[in-house]
């Protein structure tokens, strides 16, 4: 079941990548010339939807109401400490979560 879920969660962080790149380069190798604010805020989308692909908003809930502990939080959703902060912040932006 472990090892499932970890294809699972790899398979999420293998899609969340390549919209990433979708989304920030895909105009460059188009050769539309992209202004520097309208890149950043692409990529901004990108790194707002790879946020809510990898961490869904009740799952997180639920892992910060068994741990305090950021680092524990991420081990039980399985992601990195980086895409945790990300993802808090993200739902934090959007009001859907406070602590």
């Amino acid at each position: 079941m472990k090892r499932r879920m970890g294809k699972c969660v790899h398979m999420r962080q293998v899609l969340s990548e390549e919209i990433e790149y979708f989304v920030c380069y895909a105009l460059y190798l188009l050769r539309i010339e992209v202004k520097a604010c309208k890149y950043q805020k692409q990529k901004s989308k990108a790194l707002n939807f790879d946020s809510h692909l990898l961490v869904p908003l009740c799952k997180l809930k639920t892992a910060l109401a068994k741990t305090q502990d950021d680092y524990e939080a991420a081990e039980l959703l399985d992601v990195d400490i980086e895409t945790l902060r990300q993802a808090v912040e993200y739902y934090r932006r959007k009001r859907l979560l406070e602590l």
